[in-house]
């Protein structure tokens, strides 16, 4: 991993709101298996960087997550970075075509 992704990471882990994720999913009684109970804020942290780390290794567009995370490393003008995102809905449309 270079010096630029190291940085990034920490930017990302020094800014995003891991207890706001955490209020979430204690909201949402959202938790992770293993333990089978909702993850600290110190778990949580230690899961995001742990994902970030891995996307250092992978393409670009590529993207790794699990329990709610999702990170990914994209370009775009300026340049190659990293994202944290998690992620608590989404629904994706068809193509009617291969609808049954």
């Amino acid at each position: 991993m270079n010096e630029k992704m190291k940085k990034q990471i920490d930017y990302i882990m020094d800014r995003f709101n891991f207890r706001r994720v955490h209020k979430a999913m204690q909201a949402l009684n959202w938790t992770w298996a293993g333990p089978n109970s909702i993850p600290d804020e110190y778990n949580l942290r230690m899961e995001a960087r742990r994902l970030l780390m891995e996307t250092t290794e992978m393409d670009i567009g590529w993207s790794v997550g699990t329990g709610g995370f999702i990170a990914a490393k994209k370009e775009d003008r300026d340049g190659e970075y990293l994202s944290l995102v998690f992620h608590v809905e989404e629904q994706r449309g068809f193509n009617e075509e291969t609808e049954e």
